[in-house]
């Protein structure tokens, strides 16, 4: 006995995570109170997984979202009080944006948890993923006073090699200081999307010193009459490898791209080139053959002008943590004689973004909610009094994209579309410059916002008057033996999802624009018991009366009702194949 009792407690203990009630955070409420805004950085995703698809997986999948999204918080947070500066780039003063920013998508935020449940009755997934703002204030005002403290010793320690002529032991203690000037930033950053400001807690001014300080050492030991692209990639290279050492490992190098935008150029191309080569003769390193997000040793960086030089940074991460980091300066004079173009082309429509003009050439807009417009919606694009050629346009009401078009040799671009719907008499429609497809850039990118909020283009507008639908509805609903049901069953729940959807109703088929038909019939089953049963088969049509093509086709069989006597049946089948419909029509009639 004592045996069965022993082995049934092993059993109950075993079987406790089996039967774990779900987590609190999964009520919105519990987060609403115990992890609100003000306090977390926070994000919840849940869903179901899709058929035929792993339960783990997309649990994985919806972790790493949830975590992306909190880092993307603290990344808009940092964009939104950072200052947008404006940096010349040539003489024709094209302008570019510098923004003080950091890959924090890359970059390990301290304190971040993630927590995720698998509801396995329901079949649904939940994830979260949060960090405390107070928690993130105390660890990086810490960092930055660390990491500070660590530059000023091995700027000492470069001091004193340098005095005793050891300038290849020097040169690899300056470089060693990258990586926390790298953390250092980010640090810095994170603390200015909690809010902080002053010096004190940022210490902006002691950091850009001891930088200016690694800049100039570093910049007196690799003094060379040469500054083509070949060598100064190879001090690059070498400062990189002074920091790395041996690698097993194969690095994905990315290209060098212009300030924060993202966009290459053919010095791009030529510098990623040559610090390619440089970097297997100087540390033997296996370069991939193209840039992959998969590898977790990831090499990247940026130029951009500073005075008559390029300043060329590099910055290497093993995981998404900084190891590395190496800058050099390329001599404008060296570009210009070589002819290498070093501003990306895409900044030649870049600068246009201060003197576009959008205007709405039409007027009168009419529709049926799902039909096309009685006329197309016309804008004409202006640059500087001239007409704008291959400009894009994004056409949105509620924030939902409409349609696209782009403009002619004129200026001028046109749309027509059927996907509005009947849910106010009057819409607004806004013509928007799509600026991301004109600059050649990503969406949803910092660059980007950068770009529409320092140069925003007004959209033009257009006022469109919407009309519901018409529909008749023809539903013979009958019982056995051709016999009609005194109440329609299935029709009120047809014409239900339609009015919630805007659509209006006729009695008359010349005034409908659609017809839908219903034709359902009872048949009697069983008796078992006393039980009765009977099963409904049904067809649901919807007709296009402008053209009178069948536009769908639904046919229910054998749905099945129980009750007290066959017609009891036949009314319980009907309900039955009413809660199927339920499910069906807004499918279609969206």
């Amino acid at each position: 006995m004592q045996r069965h009792i022993l082995l049934g407690c092993i059993l109950a203990f075993i079987s406790l995570p089996l039967l774990a009630q779900k987590p609190l955070w999964i009520d919105p409420s519990w987060r609403l109170a115990n992890r609100s805004d003000q306090e977390y950085f926070i994000s919840f995703i849940s869903g179901f997984a899709p058929e035929g698809h792993n339960a783990k997986e997309v649990l994985d999948k919806f972790e790493e979202q949830a975590k992306g999204a909190v880092i993307q918080q603290i990344q808009v947070n940092i964009e939104t009080t950072s200052d947008l500066m404006v940096a010349n780039v040539n003489a024709e003063t094209t302008e570019a944006f510098k923004s003080k920013s950091v890959a924090l998508a890359r970059a390990d935020i301290a304190g971040l948890r993630t927590e995720r449940y698998h509801d396995q009755k329901k079949r649904e997934l939940f994830a979260i993923a949060w960090v405390k703002k107070a928690e993130l204030v105390f660890y990086y005002r810490n960092s930055v006073d660390n990491l500070i403290g660590k530059i000023e010793i091995k700027i000492k320690e470069a001091d004193n090699l340098q005095g005793k002529k050891d300038k290849s032991l020097a040169l690899k203690a300056y470089y060693e200081t990258m990586p926390s000037f790298n953390q250092l930033e980010e640090a810095q950053l994170i603390l200015i999307a909690l809010g902080l400001k002053s010096e004190a807690d940022l210490r902006f001014g002691k950091g850009n010193q001891l930088l200016l300080q690694v800049k100039d050492g570093i910049t007196a030991l690799q003094q060379s009459p040469r500054a083509d692209i070949e060598e100064l990639s190879y001090f690059m290279a070498y400062g990189l490898f002074l920091q790395l050492g041996s690698l097993n490992e194969t690095m994905a190098l990315r290209h060098i791209t212009f300030e924060s935008s993202g966009l290459k150029s053919e010095f791009s191309d030529r510098f990623h080139e040559a610090l390619s080569r440089s970097l297997v003769k100087a540390g033997g390193y296996k370069i991939a053959a193209s840039a992959t997000h998969a590898l977790p040793l990831q090499a990247e960086g940026t130029y951009r002008k500073e005075g008559e030089a390029l300043r060329v940074s590099t910055v290497v991460r093993q995981n998404g943590v900084v190891t590395a980091a190496a800058e050099v300066m390329m001599p404008l004079s060296w570009i210009r004689e070589n002819n290498i173009n070093w501003v990306p082309e895409n900044f030649v429509n870049i600068n246009k973004l201060r003197n576009i003009s959008l205007t709405a050439l039409s007027d009168g807009h009419q529709a049926r909610a799902g039909r096309p417009l009685n006329k197309p919606l016309t804008v004409k694009v202006m640059h500087e009094g001239q007409p704008l050629a291959n400009a894009p346009l994004v056409f949105v009401a509620d924030q939902k994209i409409l349609a696209r078009a782009t403009t002619n040799n004129m200026g001028v671009a046109e749309t027509n579309f059927s996907s509005l719907e009947a849910s106010r008499q009057t819409q607004l429609i806004l013509a928007k410059f799509d600026v991301a497809a004109f600059a050649g850039i990503e969406e949803n990118t910092p660059f980007n916002r950068q770009l529409e909020n320092a140069w925003p283009i007004s959209p033009a507008r257009f006022l469109v008057t919407v009309k519901p639908l018409t529909v008749l509805i023809k539903s013979a609903e009958m019982l056995p033996y051709n016999n009609r049901l005194d109440v329609n069953i299935l029709e009120p729940v047809a014409k239900n999802l339609l009015a919630e959807k805007g659509y209006a109703f006729t009695e008359t088929q010349a005034e409908a624009d659609l017809m839908l038909t219903i034709d359902a019939h009872a048949r009697n089953g069983s008796n078992e018991q006393g039980i009765y049963f009977s099963f409904v088969d049904a067809t649901i049509a919807i007709t296009d009366l402008s053209n009178g093509l069948e536009t769908f086709k639904k046919s229910f069989s054998s749905v099945k009702g129980a009750g007290a006597d066959f017609q009891r049946a036949a009314i319980k089948a009907y309900e039955a194949t009413a809660k199927e419909m339920k499910t069906l029509l807004p499918e279609i009639v969206n």
